[in-house]
């Protein structure tokens, strides 16, 4: 890993603030139930709340940095995470294993559906509120990443030997 964050004075500005994974409130649940002797139900909640959004813009000229690394946006302050937050992310997972006694454990079939509620919020936006020329940035908070599509897998695991 590499950082520029101490290369320049200019870069340190405003850097104080909350970082970018800083989530202040999650909410996480889990479970499994055997409702017949050879299967077992599960399931994963998390409700995490948003993350802290950035204005990355030109250093002023006064202060050497790199174009579009520094809290600046349009020459003036812009601290870390002064632009609000993202938006809560929830999600649901739940699978069924199936291990029959018959075979003493050593097969288990497995079906699991991610992201059940099929959100797609938001996850990451875009930072950089102007270009290296000091003009508007047009995709300047729009959504950059968002959360994993809903899917399914199926499994089939056979344990053979000693």
């Amino acid at each position: 890993g590499i950082t520029i964050a101490f290369d320049e004075v200019g870069l340190t500005d405003f850097s104080y603030g909350n970082l970018p994974n800083d989530r202040r409130h999650k909410l996480k649940a889990y479970g499994s139930y055997k409702p017949v002797q050879d299967v077992t139900v599960g399931m994963n909640f998390s409700a995490l709340s948003g993350r802290p959004k950035n204005g990355l813009g030109n250093c002023p000229p006064d202060r050497p940095g790199y174009d579009g690394d520094c809290f600046y946006s349009g020459g003036e302050p812009s601290p870390r995470g002064s632009r609000g937050e993202t938006s809560w992310i929830f999600n649901l997972d739940l699978g069924v294993r199936y291990q029959p006694g018959w075979l003493d454990g050593k097969l288990t079939a497995g079906f699991d559906v991610f992201n059940v509620l099929g959100r797609d919020d938001e996850t990451r936006v875009n930072e950089l509120t102007e270009s290296a020329a000091g003009t508007p940035q047009p995709d300047y908070g729009l959504a950059a990443a968002f959360q994993a599509p809903r899917r399914v897998r199926a499994s089939v695991e056979y344990k053979f030997g000693l």
